[in-house]
C-alpha cells in the first residue's frame, strides 16, 4: 500500500508550465467506445513517423510526428482497450509534455510513464469537455482539474 503523497499546488502548476501554448486540435478514439482500429493505424500505417513510445501497466503510449509543429499522441490499452489519440500542436509540442511529465514525476516521487499517461489523459479529457471549445492551454490552471482525475488516489494537492 502506498504513501499518501502531498504536493503544493503552486509545485504542480509550475510542473505543468510546459504545456503553456499546447493547441489542442481534437482527438480520436478507438476501441472500446469506437471500433476504429486505431493502434494498427498508428503502430502499422505511421511506422515512420512514431518518434517515442513508452509502455506502463498494461498502456503504451506512442508520440507521432505529423511535422515540425504538429503531433498525435495516443494511448492504447494492452489488456483492456483503452484507445485514443489526441492531436496537438506547437513547436516541440511533445518534448513540452514530456518537461511536464518528467518534472511531475519527480514532483510526486511517481513513475515517468504514470504521470505522462495522467497529463495525456488530462489532455484528452479537455478535448473532450469543452467540445473544441478549449484551443490552447493558456494557463496550468487548466490541465490540474482535469490531472486530479487520472492521479492515483494517494497523491493530494495542497494549497
Amino acid at each position: 500500500m502506498s504513501m499518501q503523497v502531498s504536493v503544493k499546488y503552486d509545485d504542480v502548476y509550475n510542473a505543468l508550465e510546459p504545456l503553456r501554448g499546447l493547441k489542442l486540435r481534437g482527438s480520436i478514439s478507438g476501441p472500446p467506445s469506437q471500433k476504429l482500429p486505431l493502434r494498427k493505424i498508428v503502430e502499422n500505417g505511421m511506422k515512420e513517423r512514431i518518434i517515442a513510445t513508452e509502455e506502463y501497466r498494461g498502456s503504451r503510449i506512442v508520440a507521432v510526428k505529423i511535422d515540425d509543429e504538429t503531433y498525435l499522441i495516443c494511448h492504447f490499452g494492452l489488456e483492456e482497450p483503452d484507445d485514443f489519440c489526441i492531436a496537438v500542436e506547437g513547436k516541440e509540442a511533445w518534448q513540452h509534455i514530456v518537461q511536464a511529465a518528467d518534472k511531475l514525476s519527480r514532483l510526486m516521487k511517481e513513475s515517468y510513464t504514470l504521470t505522462l499517461s495522467a497529463i495525456i489523459h488530462a489532455l484528452q479529457g479537455i478535448i473532450s469537455a469543452e467540445e473544441g471549445e478549449v484551443e490552447e492551454i493558456t494557463d496550468p490552471d487548466q490541465v490540474i482539474e482535469e490531472l486530479l482525475t487520472w492521479l492515483p488516489e494517494y497523491i493530494a494537492i495542497t494549497d
